[in-house]
């Protein structure tokens, strides 16, 4: 895996910790159920997931990084949209101001929510949410340590 997978896996795993859902990056498949998390594609199954993809925010000539973390939370289907952002909060409470975290053996100095949206129901009428979470942490390179 890459330092990116990394992070975003061990952000997975922090998030599974505090019960918000269950990480399985091999499977088997997630049951009805359970709330997924998952990185990279949406998945159409399960119904309630949590999905995690790392974007570069800022980058200089040193290690440290600020590594945007966007979080995109699916409901149930249901015409209240109330359980996406049941769960959005509970990630927020869990991640906003976090400071000193090691995420799969990466530091992370702080994280916060720096927004986040509401994006009505998908095509099967489960609400969606996203919020965007920075992180500062170091990304060393071969040529960039400090």
């Amino acid at each position: 895996m890459s330092w990116t997978s990394d992070l975003e896996a061990g952000l997975a795993e922090h998030l599974a910790a505090a019960g918000l859902g269950v990480w399985r990056p091999t499977g088997p498949a997630y049951t009805t159920a359970e709330v997924g998390i998952v990185t990279g594609r949406v998945p159409t199954a399960p119904d309630r997931v949590i999905v995690i993809n790392a974007y570069n925010v800022t980058s200089g000539l040193l290690s440290h990084v600020t590594l945007g973390l966007q979080i995109k939370v699916r409901g149930p289907k249901s015409a209240d949209p109330r359980p996406a952002q049941d769960l959005t909060d509970a990630i927020y409470d869990r991640l906003h101001g976090a400071r000193d975290l090691t995420l799969a053996g990466i530091p992370v100095a702080l994280l916060w929510r720096q927004s986040w949206a509401w994006l009505g129901p998908d095509a099967n009428g489960r609400d969606e949410t996203t919020s965007n979470y920075y992180a500062e942490t170091a990304h060393p390179s071969a040529h960039v340590t400090d």
